[in-house]
């Protein structure tokens, strides 16, 4: 939950979904809450307190591996607001378990979701949290999501990334 993550930004955009859809969509929160606050970690249980979330938000601590994938079939979307991340499977893990993905626009991550999750701006609460509320109420929507994003995550199989890897590997032995 460092800042990197941009969950302040998830929060704000989710005082959107908090007005339209009331607590039938609470916003869980996986993985452990930082126990302290410093410049990395914002005092995020004070700032639930000032946006008015604190009934919609729930902190569901560490998951473990073998859970997650039940996680992600159960929510209703997955959201990933990072500014910048180095690859970005939470998404990718997402969209393998038939789940809509909201995330930011950054490159890594456009590059791991293609057409197969609704993106905007790092700091666009407003298109963040209308997206996640497109994703609720937009069953066709949901449906084209789920669709494109099973269809991404098969290209990033360990099958095929050994694939790719061995290629490069033979091409620079023949070099």
């Amino acid at each position: 939950y460092t800042l990197h993550k941009n969950v302040t930004t998830l929060l704000l955009a989710y005082t959107y979904v908090a007005q339209a859809m009331g607590a039938d969509y609470p916003l869980l929160l996986a993985g452990i809450k930082p126990t302290a606050t410093s410049s990395h970690f914002p005092d995020y249980d004070g700032y639930i307190g000032r946006l008015g979330l604190g009934d919609h938000v729930r902190w569901l601590g560490f998951v473990a591996e073998e859970d997650k994938p039940a996680l992600y079939r159960q929510a209703s979307a997955f959201v990933f607001p990072s500014r910048y991340e180095g690859f970005g499977l939470p998404p990718l893990e997402a969209m393998a378990c038939g789940t809509p993905v909201v995330a930011t626009d950054i490159a890594s991550l456009s590059e791991v979701v293609g057409n197969a999750a609704l993106a905007m701006a790092p700091d666009d609460e407003r298109g963040m949290g209308g997206a996640i509320i497109a994703t609720l109420v937009q069953d066709n929507l949901a449906a084209e999501l789920r669709q494109k994003g099973l269809q991404q995550a098969r290209k990033f199989s360990w099958e095929q990334t050994m694939r790719e890897t061995l290629q490069v590997y033979l091409r620079a032995a023949s070099a």
